[in-house]
């Protein structure tokens, strides 16, 4: 004898599954938040920009001229879109790093550079925008330089507080001192240690 499909199968409530479980909010597919650390650039990328903005001596704030974008009309500038074919300022990239716009580190900071690269290309060297604006890209890339070693540091600081087996420094009989490198005892191959 054959099974009565109506015991084992009801199609009606089948159907009422498939129309509850389409009023259930679906799950969030987006990929997660970024880690912490991978975030973290975005913190060191704004406070650098805060630093720029804030940069002054005596009583001028040297940022002043890249605030906000170039008005080659209120300024008299006619041929500025002419020179300038990628225009950027300090707020635009303040507004985009907020605004989640920059996908990396690397687009930010080249975002910085141009406003300067912009400003010493337009502008002649004797001028106070011009001296202004390279003032800033060099405190902006010693900031950036700054930054990288202390990621530097504390990078090596996290190795070496997961790496527990103590490490020698090793000088290689036939090379250099700037040659030697960290090693762990047992990949110490010589007859002395000193």
């Amino acid at each position: 004898e054959g099974v009565d499909d109506g015991e084992f199968f009801d199609a009606s409530y089948v159907e009422v599954e498939r129309i509850l479980d389409a009023t259930h909010p679906q799950e969030d597919t987006r990929p997660e938040k970024e880690s912490a650390e991978e975030d973290k650039w975005r913190d060191d990328a704004a406070a650098i920009l805060e630093r720029l903005l804030r940069y002054k001596r005596g009583h001028t704030y040297y940022a002043m001229p890249f605030i906000q974008p170039v008005d080659p009309e209120a300024l008299g500038l006619p041929d500025y879109f002419d020179v300038i074919k990628n225009p950027m300022d300090l707020g635009t990239v303040r507004s985009n790093l907020e605004g989640g716009r920059y996908a990396s580190r690397e687009q930010c900071f080249a975002d910085i550079r141009l406003v300067f690269d912009n400003c010493a290309l337009y502008n002649p060297k004797n001028t106070v925008v011009a001296q202004q604006g390279a003032s800033l890209l060099k405190l902006f890339e010693k900031e950036v330089h700054a930054l990288d070693m202390q990621r530097a540091r504390e990078r090596m600081k996290k190795e070496a507080d997961e790496d527990e087996e103590p490490r020698f420094l090793v000088k290689w009989r036939g090379l250099p001192y700037a040659d030697a490198t960290w090693e762990l005892e047992e990949d110490i191959d010589d007859d002395v240690k000193v």
